[in-house]
């Protein structure tokens, strides 16, 4: 397996260098960090040459042992330093469960709580800046963890892309919580996320509508935050959509018959739609995976959050889900569809619920695996929700 890309902006890896040459391990951690970093990408071939040679000449035969313990050692360090090194890419999740293999119990114990700790934002030189937060509700396809990293990290490339396309472009500081507790993640205080500007919810293969503790504690965290920080804008994907229109009182269900609407779908946009996306396109696509919908949009009926007269928007619908994502000026604005996905994303996805039971439709599996390769608006939903997050399109009620 090749490690995820971690590149070093900073000069950390000479104090990276010495410190493992000084470790109990010298000679086999030297040669580890080397071979390391030659597949990863972080240092330059001449650095990587001549750490070589240093390496053997210390300890030529102890190769297998030092690549683990330095894997292990680097991957905590890593996290640890991560805003002062600024990388351009974080870390994989799945690349802390392959070094968890290789661990005994005590490191393993450690290393999990690396999937916890990458709530650092990552860095951006641009002078006009968002710092999103992302929790992360659930995790991918173990094949799709391997090559593209974790649900957040995934839209995290996305709304990078989106910011270089803003006008003028906008740099994107992003952080990461996996907030599942069941899997060993946690759900944040409020006071835990004072410097975060935006919140953006994955998509899960959770139930919105269930009554598990993690998910009340969660909208506990929500309904505080947007009683508690009116500054803050929401966004959420699939989940994340159905989680926040709960969280304003709107009622969560499966959709009856239990139809699943799945990948590559046209939504067709109200006028607010048209607005937000910058279209005179009747239809938007969107990559589907989901069983539950919103059955109403929230209003200040559904709940004490809202104000009287303040204005929910239903941006889009299709054939299968009435309410395809809603906007709120200044505070909100989710999808049900997917902005993210890939082909092989939505391939993944599908076998997994079929493989769990949820999906039985071998027909309309296969019908839409055969749609998982056809272009969809992910980025231009990114980016319409990039400009709420900034503060643009106040124009629009």
């Amino acid at each position: 397996m090749t490690p995820p890309s971690a590149y070093i902006k900073c000069k950390d890896y000479i104090l990276i260098f010495f410190w493992l040459t000084l470790s109990p391990y010298q000679g086999p951690t030297v040669l580890a960090f080397t071979y390391w970093h030659s597949r990863s990408g972080a240092v330059n071939d001449d650095v990587q040459a001549k750490l070589s040679i240093i390496a053997i000449g210390i300890s030529p035969m102890s190769y297998f042992f030092g690549h683990w313990v330095v894997r292990i050692r680097l991957q905590v360090s890593s996290s640890l330093h991560r805003q002062s090194c600024n990388y351009t890419a974080p870390l994989h999740s799945s690349q802390i469960a392959y070094n968890n293999r290789l661990a005994p119990p005590s490191i393993r114990r450690f290393t999990n709580s690396v999937k916890i700790m990458h709530d650092k934002f990552s860095g951006s030189e641009a002078p006009n800046k968002v710092r999103m937060m992302v929790f992360e509700t659930d995790e991918p396809h173990p094949e799709d963890h391997e090559e593209k990293g974790s649900f957040g990290e995934v839209l995290d490339r996305l709304f990078k892309t989106a910011g270089d396309n803003h006008d003028p472009p906008l740099g994107i500081e992003t952080a990461m919580k996996f907030v599942v507790e069941p899997k060993g993640g946690r759900v944040p205080t409020v006071d835990e996320l004072k410097d975060v500007h935006a919140i953006l919810i994955t998509g899960s293969m959770y139930d919105a509508h269930g009554n598990d503790e993690w998910i009340l504690k969660f909208i506990k965290l929500l309904q505080d935050l947007w009683q508690h920080r009116p500054d803050i804008r929401f966004s959420g994907v699939c989940f994340g959509h159905q989680i926040l229109c709960r969280m304003l009182g709107a009622k969560v269900d499966t959709v009856p018959g239990g139809d699943w609407e799945l990948s590559h779908t046209h939504i067709t946009l109200t006028d607010v739609g048209k607005q937000l996306f910058r279209t005179k396109d009747e239809k938007l696509r969107l990559h589907q995976m989901h069983q539950d919908h919103v059955v109403e949009p929230p209003s200040p009926k559904t709940t004490h959050l809202l104000k009287d007269g303040q204005r929910v928007h239903v941006w889009g619908s299709s054939e299968h889900t009435a309410v395809q994502g809603i906007y709120i000026k200044d505070r909100l604005f989710t999808s049900q569809g997917h902005l993210g996905f890939d082909e092989d994303m939505v391939k993944r996805q599908i076998n997994l619920r079929i493989e769990s039971g949820s999906l039985k439709d071998m027909e309309h599996a296969s019908a839409a695996k055969e749609t998982a390769d056809m272009e969809h608006d992910g980025e231009v939903v990114a980016g319409s929700i990039l400009r709420l997050f900034h503060g643009d399109d106040n124009d629009i009620p």
